[in-house]
């Protein structure tokens, strides 16, 4: 139904919006990553321990958030696939509405032109034409 294809297309579009939102944090984490880099020229080895331990952190949670992302884009796939299907269907269901449409209306003009021939004939005989 056209609810059905509705709501698909509300997920569709609320998946697409997480989506973007996780592009933006990974390129914000990577931002945040170059920037506190910068300035571990003049750190410490427990200061440089400490930021390896937060850079291996970071990158756990990257992968993590690609792993969201995979996800994601797979239920969005899954999704518009459903749809696209919904659709063909549907199409389907139409063009059998189109031709059945045409058909009635040559059963109806063929009917009509009899009827018209038949009426015709009939005068004829009456009036000895």
């Amino acid at each position: 139904s056209r609810v059905e294809v509705f709501n698909s297309s509300r997920v569709v579009d609320s998946m697409a919006g997480t989506v973007q939102l996780n592009f933006a944090e990974l390129a914000d984490d990577s931002h945040k990553v170059a920037e506190q880099d910068q300035h571990l020229s003049n750190a410490s080895p427990a200061q440089i321990f400490a930021r390896l331990d937060f850079l291996q952190q970071e990158l756990r949670n990257i992968s993590q958030n690609q792993q969201h992302f995979r996800q994601e884009q797979q239920q969005i796939m899954l999704v518009l696939h459903q749809v696209m299907e919904e659709v063909q269907r549907r199409r389907g269901q139409l063009q059998e509405v189109l031709d059945g449409q045409v058909q009635l209306r040559r059963d109806i003009l063929l009917s009509e032109s009899r009827s018209s021939a038949r009426g015709s004939n009939s005068t004829s005989a009456i009036t000895g034409v």
